[in-house]
């Protein structure tokens, strides 16, 4: 069964690397440094896809990141900033935005379509 993830993670990792941005395959294929923001925005697309298995591996890749990310979030409840509808509307906004970059990324009006109809779904 681990083997059959491991196959499922790298289909994943392979076609998230034929959609994202030129910028993102650098980061991702340790050409380029992944830092948090660009490591938190991945993670997200990586959900939004559905891509749960490569998005274990990403996450483990980025430990790091995903422990200081974790410090944040719970920095956030502890402060009781999870309920304020300004902090939940500018990730809202945020997101949105993650999503929008993406998109104007891909070489064609189809799979921008194809992409906003699953990031919709995600919604």
């Amino acid at each position: 069964m681990e083997k059959d993830m491991e196959k499922c993670a790298e289909q994943q990792r392979l076609l998230f690397l034929g959609m994202c941005s030129l910028e993102d395959r650098k980061r991702i294929c340790d050409e380029k440094i992944m830092d948090l923001y660009n490591f938190e925005r991945i993670t997200y697309l990586l959900e939004a896809f559905g891509f749960e298995e490569y998005k274990f591996v990403f996450e483990m890749k980025y430990k790091d990141l995903l422990l200081k990310l974790a410090d944040i979030v719970e920095q956030n409840l502890v402060c009781g900033n999870s309920m304020d509808k300004y902090v939940l509307q500018d990730k809202y906004e945020i997101r949105n935005e993650w999503q929008q970059e993406f998109i104007r990324n891909l070489p064609n009006e189809v799979m921008k379509n194809c992409i906003q109809e699953i990031f919709d779904l995600y919604a």
